[in-house]
């Protein structure tokens, strides 16, 4: 549910779906952790606002290509 996503990110911890998604991919764990702890917030908090355990999912991932792809603003095309 969203409010538990919410409530997780309230307690410096990331949404299950982005943590699950970093999991998978060690260069994007890396990358993420690297970013300084406002713009891991931002991309934390931009999955954890999805309504949907899909749109989580979603955004997860594409939080993953971005920083394979470069560290951008959450939900920005290249």
């Amino acid at each position: 549910m969203v409010w538990e996503s919410r409530a997780r990110l309230d307690a410096g911890k990331l949404p299950v779906e982005l943590e699950q998604a970093l999991l998978a991919d060690t260069r994007a764990q890396q990358t993420f952790h690297e970013l300084p702890p406002l713009r891991q917030r931002e991309f934390a908090r931009w999955v954890a606002e999805g309504r949907r355990g899909e749109i989580r999912e979603r955004r997860a991932a594409h939080t993953v290509m971005r920083l394979l792809d470069s560290p951008s603003e959450p939900g920005r095309s290249a």
